[in-house]
């Protein structure tokens, strides 16, 4: 997303559900990482993603269900939206799993790859569900607000220093992150600047 003020920023929520890639950073069985683009389906409080059956990424999930995925476009704004979670390999099918929203929000870039709903069901048969642990706002070099930096203190190094105090829109920002996760989690939501 590209935009000139603060006040434009698209909500988490709407990001989720309008964005058409993720990136989903799991770990092979062997401990290396490993990171791919994939198209998801959000519906307010899971991911839904799907796979072809004996992909890497299915192979290192049935190992390692701990991912991270990332959604955004660091541009000159680094808007981007971090987000921890937990993923199952789920033992239904793609066709009992997948919501009628996957296939709206996807029609252009499936027609564009002359790819219908059929081909798409039987090809990524593989279903794989991912519940958030936690949201982690990115926003360029970071958090100023020390409460949430990790330790509580004000080192921010490394990290985007807006100006204090924070503007009415990024607070608004900032109880978006929270009104998420509190949404997904049911319990205030943990977070965290992070290190580059």
């Amino acid at each position: 997303m590209s935009s000139s003020t603060p006040q434009s920023r698209v909500s988490i929520d709407e990001r989720l559900r309008t964005e058409p890639t993720v990136w989903l950073s799991s770990t092979r069985p062997d401990g290396r990482p490993h990171v791919v683009p994939v198209w998801f389906n959000w519906d307010g409080s899971v991911f839904d993603l799907f796979s072809k059956p004996h992909a890497q990424k299915v192979r290192n999930l049935r190992e390692h269900p701990d991912v991270m995925l990332a959604v955004g476009k660091p541009d000159h704004e680094w808007d981007v939206e971090l987000v921890e979670g937990t993923a199952t390999v789920l033992d239904a099918p793609t066709s009992d799993v997948v919501a009628p929203t996957m296939f709206e929000k996807y029609a252009a870039l499936m027609a564009r790859a002359a790819l219908d709903r059929d081909t798409f069901v039987s090809t990524y048969s593989q279903p794989v569900r991912i519940r958030p642990t936690r949201f982690l706002g990115y926003g360029g070099r970071g958090w100023t607000d020390p409460s949430l930096t990790p330790d509580g203190d004000d080192d921010v190094s490394g990290h985007l220093m807006l100006p204090a105090p924070l503007t009415d829109a990024q607070r608004t920002l900032i109880d978006e992150i929270r009104h998420v996760a509190e949404r997904v989690r049911g319990t205030p939501p943990e977070l965290l600047a992070l290190s580059d």
